[in-house]
């Protein structure tokens, strides 16, 4: 059977996607540093689904982590369907004129450098299957488009996976590999909230639809772009409420 690997498994947002993922595909997830989390999210959802599921700790700041991954689903001889891209490190809000050099380059290596070299890898084992809808998802923000306060180099660095999501759409579209962003507004998470002092009322202030939105509602839309959308290729889709 098939394989659906997914970065970022322990957030919030990517335990989500691997319990509406798993019911319908065997599922690879990365994650950084929790080990304990990722266990507990194994055993949580082998009691709801008889499909295999795997996880692998990747830092994306590490060329070596990153090529040790691909050596174990090249091993493993893992058949790829498709690729969801959701791990990118945590950030903080910090003023242009303050933020320090090393924080750009983690940034960089990290949601840059790093995202490009493994959507590389893995692509490389996507184009071996003879699966007929492949495809790539980016989890990315709307950030990138209209910038955030105080959010420089996050924002930028979002904008490098739109531009890369694009460039891949129009060069791997011979390989039959669907290309596909899914920028996100404000989505539940703990950062979310903590960037905002934990004040709800403001973070809904600039929201149409006056809530904030889950991480449910972002794996849905995931599902559909990767089982019912065979002629979807090269979109940027805001997930925002209307913002």
């Amino acid at each position: 059977m098939n394989y659906i690997v997914v970065t970022g498994g322990t957030s919030k947002i990517g335990e989500e996607l691997i319990y509406k993922l798993s019911k319908s595909s065997n599922v690879i997830f990365t994650y950084n540093k929790s080990k304990k989390k990722a266990e507990q999210i194994k055993k949580k959802f082998k009691k709801i689904s008889t499909n295999k599921i795997f996880s692998f700790k990747l830092n994306l700041e590490s060329q070596n982590e990153i090529q040790k991954f691909y050596e174990f689903l090249t091993k493993k001889k893992i058949k790829i369907k498709s690729f969801v891209h959701n791990a990118f490190i945590n950030f903080s809000r910090k003023s242009f004129l303050k933020i320090k050099k090393n924080n750009v380059e983690n940034y960089i290596m990290a949601n840059c450098f790093g995202s490009f070299l493994l959507t590389q890898l893995i692509t490389k084992l996507i184009i071996k299957s003879t699966i007929e809808d492949k495809s790539l998802i980016f989890i990315s923000s709307q950030s990138a488009e209209y910038g955030g306060f105080e959010l420089t180099a996050y924002s930028a660095s979002k904008g490098f996976i739109n531009s890369l999501s694009n460039s891949l759409s129009k060069e791997l579209g011979e390989y039959k590999i669907r290309t596909n962003v899914l920028s996100l507004g404000k989505i539940e998470s703990n950062q979310l909230m903590k960037n905002f002092n934990w004040d709800k009322k403001k973070l809904i202030s600039d929201i149409p639809l006056g809530y904030v939105g889950k991480p449910k509602d972002v794996s849905e839309i995931v599902n559909n772009l990767i089982f019912n959308s065979p002629y979807l290729s090269g979109a940027n889709i805001k997930l925002s409420g209307g913002r």
